[in-house]
């Protein structure tokens, strides 16, 4: 399965007195997780909602996903957990193996439970935090999900505080969408011009040197245009996305028998990365 690359840790915590947990070492089997056939989900292993209440959250997560790809999943916890560090390595582990939101985008929200342990962990991908900070992802815990929670109204509480995610999240994915798509097609139009692609016939006489040479230079472009875009669909800040374009540009100057006493081909390099640094930050002549 996916991995939960890179994965952002917000540690939400109830303020309530904790319990006795089950002495069952371990209940989550990997073949529970393994039933699992398509996100998002629920695994209430807890039996905190009914089934009517599940297919209420099944069908609200759902028709989010569908409106922007971001996946959040709820995960009940009745195993023996006792404290914070037990519940960050549960829901670590969870994160990682099912690999929760697109593998592209990093925007998937697990949302992890534990009654019996009143304990509740937050895990946001980036694509997710880098538009949902912790303070507002704190506020919402606090004013949405823990009033309802304390009342023991655990579906009211975690519908309530779903659909507040969904609302924040929903104008700020429009507002980043209508942002980053036109930069990532004039990005995928630079791969597509005759010079940037590989075995064309513009490429011995555009960067003067020869064919494997401009290949392997043509390779480190393209690979800086694909990991910036990665960033692009993150919703990574531009400093993050400047620093890889600097990055990139470096790496491309290090081709050494490409540019071995051939200013030229520096001058090249340098007019790409800034055409592309221009397309990222919004200036003209991208």
């Amino acid at each position: 399965m996916k991995k939960f690359a890179a994965f952002f840790c917000l540690i939400l915590l109830f303020n309530f007195s904790s319990c006795q947990s089950k002495n069952e070492t371990d209940k989550y089997y990997k073949t529970e997780y393994d039933k699992i056939k398509s996100k998002p989900f629920i695994l209430d292993f807890e039996n905190l909602f009914s089934a009517i209440q599940k297919d209420s959250l099944l069908k609200t997560t759902k028709d989010f996903e569908l409106k922007t790809s971001a996946e959040i999943c709820i995960i009940t916890l009745d195993n023996e957990i006792k404290n914070y560090e037990e519940l960050k390595t549960q829901s670590m582990f969870l994160a990682n193996y099912l690999g929760i939101g697109k593998k592209d985008k990093s925007n998937g929200i697990l949302i992890s439970i534990s009654k019996n342990a009143r304990l509740m962990r937050i895990e946001n991908g980036d694509g997710i935090s880098n538009l949902l900070t912790d303070l507002e992802t704190e506020k919402i815990l606090n004013e949405v999900f823990i009033p309802e929670f304390k009342k023991g109204a655990y579906y009211t509480g975690t519908l309530n505080g779903i659909n507040k995610i969904i609302k924040e999240l929903s104008y700020k994915i429009k507002n980043a969408d209508e942002i980053i798509k036109p930069k990532i097609a004039e990005l995928q139009k630079i791969k597509n011009e005759e010079k940037f692609i590989p075995g064309s016939c513009g490429i011995k006489e555009y960067l003067g040197c020869k064919k494997e040479d401009a290949e392997e230079y043509i390779f480190s472009i393209n690979l800086s245009i694909d990991v910036i875009i990665l960033e692009l669909k993150k919703y990574s800040n531009h400093n993050e996305i400047d620093k890889l374009i600097s990055d990139g540009e470096n790496r491309t100057k290090d081709i050494n028998h490409i540019i071995d006493g051939k200013k030229t081909e520096l001058d090249m390099i340098s007019k790409y990365f800034e055409r592309i640094k221009n397309i990222v930050n919004g200036k003209p002549n991208g």
